[in-house]
């Protein structure tokens, strides 16, 4: 015989997907800043050029130097976002 209920034992099912869903999240909050930041091209001219080939509209350097360092500039701020929240969430576990 069982012990505890049905509506216990679904609860801990649900409780593991949503934990692990959780853990999927944290992974991907890390990974996805800092893949953009890594993918970048590392030049506004290229990138005006891989917006071209992507989208089939082209861009003026002027507006790629503005679209690389806002991108560059969101990612790094992002990352630092994650890593203060993570570090004050260790010092709170001390």
């Amino acid at each position: 015989m069982k012990s505890g209920s049905c509506c216990q034992q679904n609860s801990n099912a649900a409780m593991a997907k949503r934990s692990s869903a959780r853990a999927v999240g944290r992974v991907a909050k890390w990974i996805v800043p800092g893949v953009v930041l890594a993918a970048m091209p590392k030049c506004p001219l290229c990138l005006a050029a891989y917006v071209a080939l992507f989208t089939g509209f082209g861009i003026s350097l002027a507006a790629a130097n503005f679209a690389w360092w806002f991108v560059a500039i969101s990612c790094v701020a992002v990352l630092l976002y994650l890593a203060a929240t993570a570090a004050r969430g260790f010092c709170r576990r001390l």
